[in-house]
């Protein structure tokens, strides 16, 4: 086997060492640095973004806490108006509701009056009536013409 064959193991060794020597140097100035490059820059990158979204983490955190605020201040200006708004109802319907109660009660007084009328009215005309349906009573039972006037004694 000429892998053993020991006049050729000091050349073999020498180009082994030349090799990796060669291959440790182009590593070391070359491959190495760009990785190191690459790896630079992916962290300046990410470091750049990272601040980037702390900054925009920062200014909509800023943004949500002014929305809240004119949020809150929006709700206590509606609350305030509704209030009020419910106030000046309450005051115009106490208003209306005694504007009606005196048209109420001067219609209930009026209609009263009215009635009061009427029940002497017709008072009048029952006291007639009694009066007429005595007298037609008297005469068929009677069978004598009596007048009005003589029933009204007996009546009253």
């Amino acid at each position: 086997m000429p892998q053993f064959n020991f006049s050729t193991f000091t050349s073999q060794i020498f180009w082994l060492c030349l090799i990796f020597a060669m291959q440790y140097l182009v590593s070391v100035k070359v491959i190495i640095p760009g990785f190191r490059k690459i790896f630079l820059n992916r962290k300046k990158y990410i470091d750049e973004q990272l601040n980037l979204a702390q900054k925009l983490t920062d200014n909509s955190i800023k943004l949500k806490n002014e929305y809240d605020q004119q949020l809150d201040q929006a709700k206590t200006e509606a609350l305030t108006k509704m209030d009020e708004t419910i106030k000046e109802i309450k005051k115009k319907n106490e208003e209306q509701i005694k504007q009606i109660d005196l048209k109420l009660a001067n219609d209930f007084k009026n209609y009263e009056e009215q009635l009061q009328k009427m029940k002497v009215s017709i008072q009048g005309d029952v006291d007639n009536m009694v009066l007429s349906t005595a007298k037609l009573i008297i005469d068929k039972v009677i069978d004598t013409d009596i007048n009005k006037e003589e029933i009204a004694k007996y009546i009253n």
